[in-house]
C-alpha cells in the first residue's frame, strides 16, 4: 500500500483508494521477493486534486438477513414425521407387523400441547430460525477533504463503520483516519508524506456464529450458533424453570440450545490499534527523462487486546423414556462442560516495523517500445511481543477490580485482597501466563529461547498479604529472531 508491505488490507477504507493494481506475473513481481511468490496487491491511496478545498460527505446504511433459507418444520409437522419415520423403522426391523400396532412417538395428547399457547407445561410451538436469525444494521459514514495547487496537493479523511449482526451480541465498530500530502516545493523533486490510522472494536458471544469461523474446539463449526439453531427440535419452550431447553444431538450426545449460546455462554472482545505513516522523496534527473532517483520510509505501529470469558450454563433437555413413554426433563451443562468453572483469559499483543527503500527506475518510451526498468533495495526491521494471562474457576459474584479499587483509594495500601475471596477452593486452581516476544529482522535470520525458570510454591493458598504465588519451572518464555 502506497508503496509499502502491509499484512492486511482488510481495514482500508474503500473511500481512500485511488487505485488497485495486480501483479501475478514473475517479472513484475520479482522485486518483491519471496513474498510475492502468490502475487502482489497494489493499493494506492488519493492525494488530493488540484483545485478549491472541497468537503465531500457519504453515508450509507444497510441491512444484513438471511435469503432463500430453508423453511422448517413446526411442531406438530416433525411430531407427524417423526411418528411416521418411527413406524416405518420399526416395520422394517420386525417390531411391529402392521401400523395398526405402532405405539406413537408423540401422542395426540402432546401434539395438542404444542399448540395451547402455555409453554409453562412443557411443550410449545417455537420457530428458532426467527427467534436466533433477526436482521443484521450496517453503516458507514465517511467525510473528506481535499483541494491544492502545482506545488502542493493534500487529502484527509474520516470514516466510521458499525456493524450489528443478525445474531445478537455480535458487534463490530471501526474508525479510520488518513492524511497525504504530496508537494512539489523545487523543480525536480518531489515530496510525499502519510498518515493513517485505525481503531477497532469486535464483541461476540463466547459461541461463534457459523462454521467459517475457527472456533477453538474439537468440532469445528458443529458448536456454532448457526448448527445449534438447525439443531433445535421446534416443540420445546425457550426456557423451561427458569432455565433454556436444548435438544440432544445423537451422534454426539452434546446439548443444543442456541439461545444459551448466545446470551449465556460469555464474550469475546477484541480491540485494536494500528498507526502508519510513511514519507518519500523523488528527485528526476536532470537531462535524462524518465530517470528517477527516490528514497522513502515507513513506521508502522499496531496494539490489540483481548478478553474472552466462558461461562459454563445449565439448560433442560426433553427425552423421552423408553419404559414409561413419558417425557422427561433432564438438567445437563452446554457442550464445553463446567470442570473449570468460569474461565477468564485476558492478553495483549503489540507490533512495529521500520522499513527503508532506496530506487532508481527509468520510465520511458520510444515510439511503440515501452521501457520501465526499476531497481529496488529495502530494509526492514519488524519485532513484537505478547502477554496472555488465563485464569478459571472465577466466582461470578465477588467483583475484584472494585475491592482492589477500593482498598487503593482508601490509603488502605495497595495489597492485593486474599485470592479465595475470587477463585474457589485453594489447589486446584492457578494463573497462568506467557510472555513471546519477537524480533524479525530481514537479514540472516537466526532463533533461540529462552526459559527463564522461578523459584517458589506451586498451586497453594495465596496468603493474606496479597503476594501471588508463582509455579516452579519455567514462567516466562522468550523467543527472539535477529
Amino acid at each position: 500500500m502506497d508503496g509499502f508491505p502491509v499484512s492486511n488490507i482488510n481495514d482500508i477504507d474503500p473511500a481512500d483508494i485511488e487505485s488497485i493494481s495486480v501483479l501475478k506475473d514473475a517479472s513484475s513481481a520479482a522485486v518483491y521477493g519471496l513474498q510475492s511468490s502468490g502475487g502482489v496487491i497494489i493499493v494506492t491511496t488519493k492525494k488530493g486534486d488540484r483545485g478549491s478545498t472541497r468537503i465531500n460527505y457519504n453515508m450509507s446504511i444497510g441491512a444484513s438477513f438471511n435469503a432463500n433459507f430453508p423453511k422448517f418444520m413446526d411442531g406438530p409437522q416433525f411430531a407427524y414425521y417423526y411418528n411416521v419415520a418411527d413406524m416405518m423403522d420399526r416395520l422394517a426391523r420386525g417390531d411391529i407387523s402392521s401400523p395398526d400396532q405402532y405405539v406413537p412417538y408423540f401422542t395426540k395428547e402432546q401434539v395438542a400441547l404444542m399448540t395451547n399457547g402455555d409453554p409453562t407445561d412443557g411443550w410449545d410451538n417455537v420457530n428458532y430460525i426467527d427467534k436466533v436469525f433477526g436482521t443484521g444494521l450496517t453503516q458507514k459514514h465517511n467525510i473528506t477533504v481535499q483541494g491544492g495547487n502545482e506545488k502542493l496537493r493534500y487529502f484527509t479523511s474520516l470514516g466510521y463503520l458499525g456493524q450489528q449482526g443478525n445474531i445478537d451480541n455480535f458487534n463490530y465498530r471501526r474508525y479510520n483516519m488518513r492524511m497525504n500530502v504530496e508537494s512539489h516545493f523545487a523543480k525536480h523533486f518531489t515530496f510525499n508524506a502519510g498518515l493513517s490510522g485505525v481503531i477497532s472494536d469486535r464483541q461476540t458471544p463466547a459461541y461463534n456464529s457459523g462454521g467459517g469461523d475457527d472456533s477453538g474446539y474439537s468440532e469445528t463449526g458443529w458448536l456454532s450458533i448457526g448448527n445449534q439453531t438447525i439443531q433445535m427440535h421446534p416443540y420445546l419452550p425457550e426456557r423451561y424453570d427458569g432455565m433454556y431447553t436444548a435438544s440432544i444431538k445423537k451422534n454426539t450426545g452434546l446439548p443444543q440450545s442456541p439461545l444459551a449460546a448466545i446470551y449465556e455462554s460469555g464474550y469475546k472482545k477484541t480491540k485494536g490499534m494500528d498507526v502508519t505513516a510513511n514519507i518519500s522523496l523523488a528527485m528526476d534527473i536532470p537531462g535524462v527523462e524518465g530517470l528517477q532517483l527516490k528514497v522513502a520510509g515507513s513506521y508502522a505501529y499496531g496494539v490489540s487486546w483481548n478478553k474472552n470469558l466462558n461461562t459454563p450454563y445449565y439448560v433442560y433437555s426433553h427425552t423421552r423414556d423408553a419404559a414409561t413413554g413419558e417425557f422427561v426433563w433432564n438438567k445437563v451443562t452446554d457442550p464445553r462442560g463446567d470442570g473449570s468453572g468460569n474461565q477468564l483469559g485476558e492478553g495483549s499483543t503489540f507490533s512495529q516495523s521500520l522499513t527503508g527503500q532506496a530506487s532508481i527506475g527509468y520510465v520511458n518510451s520510444f515510439g511503440r517500445n515501452n521501457i520501465d526498468l526499476l531497481a529496488l533495495m529495502e530494509v526492514r526491521d519488524s519485532k513484537g511481543n505478547g502477554l496472555s494471562a488465563y485464569a478459571k474457576d472465577i466466582h461470578p459474584s465477588r467483583n475484584f477490580p472494585t475491592v482492589l479499587r477500593r482498598k487503593v483509594l482508601s490509603g488502605a495500601g495497595v495489597q492485593l485482597p486474599e485470592v479465595p475471596a475470587m477463585f474457589s477452593e485453594p489447589g486446584t486452581t492457578m494463573m497462568r501466563g506467557i510472555s513471546p516476544s519477537s524480533r524479525d529482522v530481514m537479514t540472516g535470520p537466526t532463533s533461540s529461547q529462552v526459559c527463564v525458570p522461578t523459584a517458589g510454591a506451586s498451586s497453594r493458598q495465596v496468603p493474606s498479604a496479597g503476594i501471588w504465588p508463582r509455579k516452579n519451572g519455567c514462567q516466562v518464555l522468550i523467543s527472539s529472531m535477529t
